[in-house]
């Protein structure tokens, strides 16, 4: 693929989570960056990374549409097109399903952090409570002030929002592998949150890239956006310099390992794309590939969701 960052758009960093210097490469990704995983504690993220101000650039209205050739393998193909978002849809009734074994959301204040079109946010107030969804890009939030016009939705990051209320709970799924610090994430979410308040989160897990092979796992292989790559021991490590403590975590999705395009997968694809079926095939899959839910308590899949209280 073409390169997506330009050298001056990169900087070297020391590891995010002990502040470490020492590490090894584990992957060099399709867009040229190296992953490294951390010498003292195990974080794997991207160094030298995009800077800041490259990142922010990305998220504008042609991250959910990848209407820009020069971004393959960021943001989504068609996010706002109704059948695809059927799929996230679906993927994130199943986190919020996790989430609330352990959060109790009729009557409470939300903050969803990342919320896109909304459609969490709305699931969120059928359950009983009162939301604001957040999102980097104006466009979106534009979007879902259009599809939710009774709901709170703010183009605001994280570290910005100020609620002198707090939150009972904040959801972030999917969110803090982009951040260029999760410290920071951990941090403003946990001063967010009320004494009593849940963090619920969701991001890649690369535990399973440890299972099965640095450079057969997915996570790797797309989401060039992605700058950090937690495991269940970097997550808990973070959430205890928040003051935050661990009440439950899963682990969702498959074994995910790249697999090279074949003629014959890259005709079904295009037939399925066509027929406005690629989620529904999706979803298909997952449910035959899998023993039981698409879902285990703890566990290696290829995407881990945990649930964190502030005392």
């Amino acid at each position: 693929m073409p390169p997506l960052w330009k050298s001056e758009d990169l900087e070297t960093v020391a590891c995010d989570l002990c502040g470490g210097t020492a590490n090894t490469l584990r992957v060099v990704r399709a867009d040229g960056l190296r992953v490294v995983e951390c010498a003292g504690c195990g974080l794997c993220y991207v160094n030298p990374r995009p800077r800041s101000d490259a990142v922010a650039r990305l998220y504008d209205g042609e991250y959910f549409t990848k209407t820009s050739s020069g971004r393959r393998g960021v943001g989504y193909d068609a996010y706002l097109d109704g059948e695809e978002s059927e799929g996230f849809l679906r993927e994130s009734r199943l986190r919020l399903d996790l989430a609330m074994r352990h959060v109790p959301l009729a009557g409470k204040r939300v903050l969803e952090v990342g919320c896109a079109t909304g459609e969490v946010c709305h699931l969120v107030v059928q359950a009983g409570a009162t939301v604001l969804g957040i999102d980097l890009s104006v466009e979106i939030i534009e979007e879902a002030r259009r599809r939710f016009p009774e709901i709170a939705f703010e183009a605001v990051p994280l570290e910005r929002v100020r609620d002198e209320a707090g939150f009972d709970a904040i959801l972030a799924f999917e969110v803090v592998e982009h951040f260029p610090s999760p410290k920071v994430f951990f941090a403003a979410a946990g001063s967010l949150l009320r004494s009593g308040g849940y963090l619920a989160l969701s991001t890649p897990n690369c535990d399973c890239a440890r299972h099965v092979g640095w450079q057969r796992w997915l996570g790797f292989a797309r989401s060039f956006e992605h700058l950090y790559y937690l495991g269940i021991d970097q997550l808990v490590r973070y959430a205890g310099e928040a003051r935050l403590q661990l009440l439950g975590w899963y682990t969702l999705g498959g074994y995910e390992a790249p697999r090279a395009p074949s003629p014959v997968r890259t005709a079904v694809r295009v037939l399925l794309t066509s027929l406005r079926l690629v989620s529904h095939a999706r979803w298909v899959r997952g449910v035959f590939r899998s023993d039981g839910p698409p879902f285990d308590r703890h566990g290696k899949r290829s995407d881990l969701i945990a649930v964190l209280v502030k005392p």
